[in-house]
């Protein structure tokens, strides 16, 4: 190896090797930099864009309470389902950041002022009874005389109260006791991005999905709470069908009383049973070919 006999050479080499790499690293700060600018625009721009919905927007209001879950229902939320041109719902943010459902009928000028956005006449929740914002397909899952037919069970114990290694260990890998005392039917803050609020889409021109769910002894509040918030937060007009593909599951409540439990369910759930252990990616390919 050739030894550095001078000071210049001494200098020189660790420069070479230094320059570039300070370079590189001012490059990525500038990057970083202009990508923050354009992301505060993007937000500026769908807030105002938000201010200008507000102003042109005739109908019900319904404010909802993130924090304490409280719901303002509009004294006549019918309308909603009345009219050629009633509009199901359609979710927007202010200047504040007050995120609102907007109801009501929207007259064809407000329509064209959208531009592209929520111009569909309905999202083809109407039919369904006890339709909600978050309950796109209307109240489900209830018996006859309308009651649940799944009832959360009592909330467990703190955790540090539990042996939690044990907890996660017989619910496979998770707090099985916690998700079974949840409501299969809860409201979930939206973490979306503003620039995603301001965006808007016209139902009309999507075409429908096939959701596929496959599972292998899941534990029935997990299912079902994954079919109800499918259910709850799809417009009926782009959900096709629920496929369900059941990979040879073993647990008894995977069996007639799923099969019970479905009926109460719109009837776009399909449930199919594999007669063998096939594993998730065949168990996959086997909703596939069942989506029509």
């Amino acid at each position: 190896m050739q030894q550095c006999n001078s000071t210049k050479c001494c200098v020189v080499r660790p420069l070479a090797v230094t320059l570039p790499v300070l370079a590189w690293i001012v490059i990525v700060l500038l990057q970083g930099l202009v990508y923050w600018e354009v992301r505060n625009v993007s937000k500026a721009v769908a807030k105002l864009s938000a201010v200008q919905s507000s102003q042109h927007i005739e109908g019900v209001y319904e404010h909802d309470d993130v924090t304490t879950g409280e719901t303002d229902v509009p004294e006549t939320p019918e309308v909603a389902a009345e009219g050629d041109n009633a509009v199901a719902v359609k979710t927007d943010t202010n200047a504040e950041g007050e995120k609102k459902s907007l109801w009501g009928s929207i007259s064809d000028s407000f329509e064209s002022y959208m531009n592209g956005g929520y111009t569909q006449k309905s999202t083809g929740a109407e039919q369904y009874t006890g339709w909600a914002t978050n309950r796109m397909h209307g109240a489900i899952g209830l018996k006859p005389d309308g009651t649940p037919a799944w009832v959360p069970k009592p909330p467990p114990p703190p955790q540090h109260k539990l042996d939690m290694d044990r907890e996660l260990r017989e619910g496979g890998g998770f707090h099985l006791k916690l998700s079974d005392s949840i409501s299969l039917d809860r409201d979930v803050e939206d973490l979306r991005d503003d620039v995603c609020h301001g965006e808007t889409y016209d139902l009309d021109s999507m075409p429908s999905a096939s959701v596929i769910i496959t599972f292998y002894n899941e534990p029935m509040s997990t299912l079902l709470r994954s079919i109800h918030s499918v259910l709850n937060r799809t417009p009926p007009k782009i959900l096709h069908e629920i496929i369900l593909v059941d990979d040879r599951s073993e647990k008894p409540w995977l069996k007639v009383p799923l099969e019970e439990y479905l009926k109460l369910l719109p009837g776009k759930i399909k449930l199919i049973r594999l007669k063998e252990r096939s594993g998730l990616m065949r168990a996959r390919l086997a909703g596939a070919e069942a989506a029509t």
